[in-house]
Order: structure tokens, then C-alpha cells, then sequence
């Protein structure tokens, strides 16, 4: 385009001299293209943009300066990018300014042909230039929306996944660490932190909020604070999410020890009781609205996991003392009787021993193995009150154990054969000897065996145990699936990924079959 008007003799003037006429021709034409959306404008609306690209363009062939030209331009792809404009639509209404003043120009050139084709030239280069100009701006502006949207999209694909990380937390039972460990992390990634950490309510002193996990660089080095007097006390004091970016406006402290550049605190409410504070620290930008919608909307879920894993962790805790209570009492009374009946052989032992010499050894024998079995109940109710003992104890002693144990209380002979070496993974080693006990139990109560036998084969990679007795039997198809333990024996199974077998026949007595293979373990055969 021709930066001033000296070839074009009175262009500029004819140009302001018919200024409002321009742009009240070319806003006309504009609003006439086919299937536009300029139709939808009204004629004011367009004249007002015309009258603004006319004024623009005679600055830039008085000055030479296409600063005002360009701010339109730019304006212009702006407000028809939001309202939905394709760039050829807007082309071809900048293209029609050389259309909107060929009348004026042969009027004013009437006497000068010559000069009359160089202003008309002069007038289409410049619409060229309007159009190719803007054609890059709006280039440039679509480029940027796109790589908005795709930040946006970015940002809610990691949103959605540290959702999801939460909302799985919720749905697989994990333990309360594990959570914490969740939300923690997740909600750092999320704002762009380099801190965050979670606090709980103080059960055991009122008014303190006290750290259950923390992660990133500046995670605080104290383990409780008070809810009057520090920054992240404002969220419960105030019932909402509390933000600032300006340190050195505070007077409070975040805490001891730790003095942050930034802090995004929100509460973490439980059926709209809060129950902590999840705080992040230390952005180095300083946190956003967008921080805040999203922190808002993570600290909702985060509440809801950290409860159910808190709940969930008490449960098992009130299971265990349940469980090992009631243990306690099942060995406590098996003991007692097994010694009842000890005491009682010993007192009539030294008179049978002179009246009948084959008699006192046979209940000799008997008190002996009596008070074997007691000794393995005993150290059964140890191992039962101590599951570290447990899961480290070899899995042939433990069995031993558990058929000495039978033998005292229930006088059965229960015979232990172990065929190789088990090496296995604690759960698995558990959930065996559990299975075992539950067997062994239902043979002392019900079975009216004369004898029975546990056999164990180890081999690499696979585990076969087979506990069986020479008992009543029973009709498996007349027996409930929960009945004798069965319903408990499937889980343990499964829990392992093992395999259960029962067969059992009235008066041929009963096998319980378990067989675990490790993972890629061929079929046996």
C-alpha cells in the first residue's frame, strides 16, 4: 500500500470530505452478502465498524503509520471470532471498501483521468492489504484460542484424572496412609504447588488442626498447629476457602517454622461438617481462580476418601480386637479343658499305676499327649494374638502345631506330612494355615473321626494341601453353602487365587482339597 498520498493528488481530502458517505455505502454493501452473519447485525451496528476503518485508513496514508489500521483489524477478528464469523465472510467485507467509493473519486478526478486510476489503484491496494493483514491476525488469534483450548483441555484431563486417582481410592478400601498419600500429591500436581499437605482435626486437643500428611519442598516441619492465630486456621474459623499471594501483608504465621510465598487453604467437609483443612503452598506464580475452582472441586472428593479410608481403618482395627477377643476366649477354654482333663488323669495316675500297670501307661500316654496339646494351644493363642509371628512362621510347623493342638483337645489322632519346601508370600501362607484350622475345627466338632491327616506338598510355584479324616461324612448337595465354614474356606480361596475342593460322602468321611499355583504356573497335571 502506498504510504502517503503525494502520487494521488487530494485523495486524503476527498477521502474525509465524503467520510460519513463511505462508510455509510460500504456498511450497506457489507450487510447485503449472501448467507453472511453480518445480516444478523443491524446497519448501525456495521456503519459504526466502517466508520472506524475509513477513519483508520485515511491516517495511514496521511502519516504513513498503520498503528490505527492495525487496532481495528484486531478488534475486528476478535469480535468476529466470538461471534462466530468465518475469515472469508470477513474478507470479503474489508474487499468491498474499494467498492463503496468509486463514485467519489470520478467526481473528484473528472478533469484528471490519470489520477483518477491512480487513486482507484491506491483505494484496491489498500482494501488488499485490510484483507491480507487481517487474513494473518486472525490466523494469529486462532492459533492462540486453539492452544487455549487445547491448555484447557490438558487442564481438565489432569483434573479429571487426579479425580479419578481419588475416586479409586474410594472405591478400592485402601488405607488411610495410602489416601492421604492420594490427595496430597494429586492436589500439588493440580494448583502447581510445591507443598501441600493435609490437616486434621484434633480429636485429643480442641482448637488444633494437626498434620496427617504432607509432600513437596515445603511441607512443614511441626505437627500440629492452632486453629486462632495461623493462616490455615482461617478456613475452619471462616467456614471457607481462604487465598492469598502477599506474604508480607500477613502478620500471622502459616506456622512454625515455615513462612510461605503463597497459600491456598480449603476445607475438607464431610455431609457438611468439616473435618480438616487442605492446604497448598508456594506457588511460584501465585495461585489463580482457576486453582480455586479446581481445588474447591477436588477438596470435596478428597473429604469423602479421607473419611471412608478413617472409617474403614476403624473398622478393621475394631475387627481385630473382636477377632483376637474372641480367639483369646475360644484357645482360653480349649486350654482349660484339655488341662482339666490332664489334672484329672494325674490325680488318679498313681493308683491305677499300682493296680493295673498296663492301664496307668496307657493314660500315661494319654496325659502326655494332653498336655502336648496344651502346649500347642498355647503357643497357637501366641501366634493368634501376634499375626507378625504369624506371617513369619514356617507353614509345616504351623500345621504341626494345629494337629498337636486337635489331638489334645479333641483326643484325635491327627497325623502331619509335609513334602517339600514352601516358600511362599505371607498372605498366601495365611490363608493356607486358615483354611487348615477351619477344617481341623469342623473334624473335632462334627465329624466323629477316629483319625485324620493333613498333607502338605510344596513345589516351585505351587502349593497342594489336602486335609482329610475318616469321619461321619456328610452330603455335600444337604449342606447350606455358608454351613461349616465352607462360605469362610471359598473367600480365603479366592483371596489368593487358589482352588477348593470338598468331597465328602455319609459314613466314607471328608477330603478338603486346596491347590494354589503362583502367577504363570502351568495347569497341573
Amino acid at each position: 500500500m502506498v504510504t502517503n498520498s503525494a502520487v494521488v493528488p487530494d485523495l486524503i481530502s476527498l477521502l474525509e470530505g465524503h467520510q460519513e458517505e463511505i462508510a455509510t455505502s460500504w456498511a450497506e454493501m457489507v450487510r447485503q452478502i449472501p448467507g453472511s452473519h453480518y445480516r444478523q447485525l443491524s446497519l448501525d451496528e456495521i456503519r459504526a465498524s466502517t466508520l472506524r476503518g475509513v477513519g483508520a485508513v485515511i491516517e495511514a496514508l496521511k502519516t504513513g503509520s498503520y498503528t490505527d489500521l492495525e487496532t481495528y483489524l484486531n478488534e475486528v477478528s476478535l469480535n468476529r471470532l466470538q461471534l462466530g464469523f468465518s475469515i472469508g465472510e470477513v474478507i470479503e467485507a474489508l474487499l468491498l471498501f474499494k467498492d463503496a467509493i468509486p463514485h467519489e473519486i470520478q467526481r473528484g478526478y473528472s478533469q484528471d483521468p490519470t489520477s483518477m486510476q491512480e487513486a482507484v489503484h491506491e483505494v484496491d491496494a489498500c482494501s488488499r492489504w485490510m484483507a491480507c493483514r487481517f487474513a494473518v491476525l486472525y490466523a494469529d488469534e486462532a492459533n492462540l484460542r486453539l492452544k487455549r483450548e487445547q491448555q484447557r483441555i490438558a487442564l481438565m484431563l489432569s483434573e479429571s484424572q487426579s479425580l479419578g486417582r481419588v475416586t479409586a481410592a474410594l472405591l478400592q478400601e485402601l488405607g488411610l496412609g495410602e489416601v492421604l498419600d492420594i490427595v496430597c500429591t494429586e492436589a500439588q500436581g493440580l494448583t502447581g504447588a510445591v507443598g501441600s499437605t493435609v490437616f486434621l482435626l484434633d480429636a485429643e486437643h480442641d482448637g488444633w488442626l494437626r498434620v496427617a500428611r504432607s509432600t513437596g519442598v515445603a511441607s512443614p516441619n511441626f505437627t500440629q498447629i492452632p486453629i486462632d492465630g495461623s493462616l490455615t486456621g482461617k478456613a475452619v474459623r471462616a467456614g471457607k476457602l481462604f487465598l492469598f499471594n502477599n506474604p508480607a501483608s500477613e502478620v500471622q504465621p502459616y506456622g512454625i517454622g515455615v513462612e510461605p510465598t503463597a497459600l491456598l487453604a480449603v476445607p475438607l467437609r464431610v455431609k457438611g461438617i468439616i473435618i480438616g483443612v487442605l492446604d497448598m503452598v508456594n506457588k511460584p506464580s501465585g495461585f489463580t481462580q482457576e486453582d480455586v475452582r479446581i481445588s474447591s472441586l477436588f477438596a470435596d472428593q478428597a473429604a469423602v476418601a479421607i473419611e471412608n479410608a478413617r472409617l474403614y481403618q476403624q473398622a478393621q482395627e475394631l475387627a481385630a480386637v473382636q477377632e483376637r477377643q474372641r480367639l483369646a476366649r475360644d484357645l482360653h477354654d480349649a486350654v482349660t479343658q484339655t488341662l482339666f482333663s490332664a489334672s484329672l488323669i494325674a490325680e488318679v495316675l498313681p493308683r491305677l499305676w499300682e493296680r493295673d500297670l498296663e492301664e496307668g501307661q496307657r493314660r500315661l500316654m494319654e496325659l502326655r499327649e494332653l498336655t502336648r496339646g496344651a502346649l500347642a494351644e498355647m503357643r497357637t493363642l501366641l501366634l493368634e494374638l501376634r499375626p507378625a509371628a504369624l506371617a513369619d512362621a514356617v507353614l509345616g510347623d504351623l500345621l504341626r502345631q494345629l494337629g498337636e493342638s486337635i489331638t489334645g483337645r479333641a483326643r484325635i489322632p491327627v497325623a502331619v506330612e509335609v513334602e517339600g519346601e514352601c516358600v511362599l508370600e505371607p498372605e498366601v501362607k495365611i490363608a493356607l494355615y486358615r483354611i487348615a484350622q477351619e477344617a481341623l475345627n469342623n473334624i473335632a466338632k462334627h465329624a466323629g473321626a477316629s483319625q485324620a491327616l493333613v498333607n502338605l506338598r510344596c513345589q516351585p510355584g505351587w502349593v497342594l494341601m489336602r486335609v482329610s479324616d475318616d469321619g461321619i461324612g456328610f452330603d455335600p448337595q444337604s449342606i447350606p453353602p455358608e454351613s461349616l465354614g465352607l462360605g469362610i474356606m471359598r473367600e480365603r480361596v479366592k483371596a489368593i487365587g487358589a482352588a477348593l475342593d470338598i468331597e465328602s460322602e455319609v459314613d466314607h468321611g471328608t477330603q478338603v482339597v486346596v491347590v494354589w499355583r503362583g502367577t504363570g504356573v502351568e495347569e497341573l497335571l
